[in-house]
Formats: C-alpha cells, structure tokens, sequence
C-alpha cells in the first residue's frame, strides 16, 4: 500500500513495515512514526525562495531516506517545534 510518492506499506517477517519505494529500504515497523527513522534536515524557508523573510521564524525540515537519500517529505514548522506526526493507522494482519 503507497503512502506517499516514495514510501509504501509492505509486508514483512509476520509484520508490516515502512520502506522506500526507490531502494527498498525498510525505514520501521508500519505502527512506528517514520519521521522519527529517516534522516532529518532542518533548513532556513529561504531555500523556498525568495519571497520568505530573512527573519523568518519558519523553518523547512526535511525528510530523507537513510538508505538512498530520496527525498520522502517537507514540513514547514516552527523553529523548535516537534516532528509532525505521519503515522499510518492501519488493521492488523490476521
């Protein structure tokens, strides 16, 4: 099951997990938050472009696959906010 451009629901070993869909690499377990596996980037909105303030109190943190480095998401957060949870509510295999 795809849940994003480059993430997909898969079973595996009796379980369900997280991978990318590019390289196969399992990220977690599919009742973890996967944000909280990837490798992480924050940088300054400016890298939007060049209509967001110097100033800015926004930050772009980015989310990467740490088996090949696509790109999976972007949040737009505050500086020192907590990641935005992602998780996946899914049923139980049977």
């Amino acid at each position: 099951m795809r849940i994003a451009e480059a993430l997909e629901i898969v079973p595996h070993e009796n379980a369900r997990v997280i991978r990318c869909t590019r390289c196969q690499h399992i990220i977690c377990d599919a009742s973890e938050e996967w944000k909280k596996r990837a490798a992480m980037c924050d940088k300054p909105v400016t890298n939007a472009g060049p209509l967001f303030p110097r100033d800015s109190p926004f930050l772009l943190r980015e989310f990467y696959c740490p088996g090949c480095g696509t790109m999976l998401d972007v949040d737009v957060v505050m500086k020192g906010d907590p990641i935005i949870s992602d998780r996946v509510q899914f049923q139980p295999i049977e």
